[in-house]
């Protein structure tokens, strides 16, 4: 009677510690910075750009991890064809995911200042914008994408984010279900993020319940087409307490131990002792 006592007491509490937090989060992109600087580029000094097979090797270098490689890749490339905004867009892509924003944003500009009309970039400086706490700048460009592109999943994903760190929850919910109307399954994230909403704000377990499942289903598939999602710990973690809330312990058991696999996997031990600890009362 005493374990499930501790036990309850102590799930309460990090359900309490998860509502204030889980809205708090901005890491938003692959932190990859010191792969980056830890690494070198293997690839030969005579390496030539061909845009035919681009896509192809930017895709295998990333799944690698090979990202010194991938600048490379596109610092080349630039060099050969200078006047290509989409070469600007997918380098400025690279330094965003190592969290290099200043260099992500110099290279958006210059894409735009090849092409106006190039939607992709203005979706790029937004999420610059969010992750850097710049919410208004990002929300007036989205609302700009999505006046003209009425079905870009991808605008209303940034803004439900930044609209999530102003703390406006409703508004949030309303723009990340819109992002999940359009996206056809590839913006993972939009499914955690609305699950959070759900379960920590709605306090609707259910559809919370669904939203984690469908994130952690689709970001185990590990396809390259998806907003990279690098909170499947968290995703888990969550979906823990959700089973808890439904009186599901089994499950509830299942997801705490998947979430200590990945936080140590990530190099996260304190919050896998934590969750250790949790499980032994």
């Amino acid at each position: 009677m005493r374990k499930t006592y501790l036990v309850t007491i102590l799930l309460f509490v990090l359900f309490l510690y998860l509502t204030d937090s889980v809205f708090a989060k901005k890491t938003v992109f692959y932190d990859s910075s010191q792969d980056f600087y830890s690494t070198k580029s293997n690839l030969s000094e005579n390496y030539s750009c061909k845009l035919d097979g681009l896509e192809e090797l930017s895709t295998s270098l990333f799944m690698q991890k090979k990202f010194a490689d991938l600048v490379v890749v596109y610092d080349k490339c630039i060099e050969t064809y200078p006047n290509n905004p989409n070469l600007y867009n997918n380098r400025a892509n690279i330094y965003k995911m190592l969290n290099k924003y200043d260099l992500a944003l110099i290279d958006y500009e210059k894409a735009l200042l090849l092409d106006k009309n190039y939607k992709s970039p203005y979706l790029g400086k937004a999420s610059l914008f969010v992750v850097t706490s710049k919410e208004d700048e990002a929300i007036e460009i989205l609302d700009g994408i999505i006046k003209k592109h009425r079905n870009e999943a991808s605008a209303y994903y940034y803004k439900g984010l930044a609209l999530l760190f102003k703390n406006d929850k409703e508004r949030a919910l309303k723009n990340f279900t819109l992002a999940i109307k359009y996206a056809n399954n590839t913006i993972v994230p939009a499914y955690y993020y609305r699950g959070n909403l759900y379960a920590f704000y709605k306090n609707d377990y259910k559809k919370a319940l669904s939203d984690y499942t469908k994130c952690i289903n689709i970001a185990k598939s590990n396809s390259t087409k998806h907003i990279y999602f690098d909170s499947l710990a968290n995703a888990f973690h969550n979906r823990a307490i959700v089973y808890y809330k439904l009186d599901d312990r089994n499950s509830m058991k299942k997801d705490f131990y998947n979430a200590i696999i990945l936080y140590e996997k990530e190099g996260d031990f304190s919050t896998a002792q934590e969750l250790k600890e949790l499980l032994k009362n």
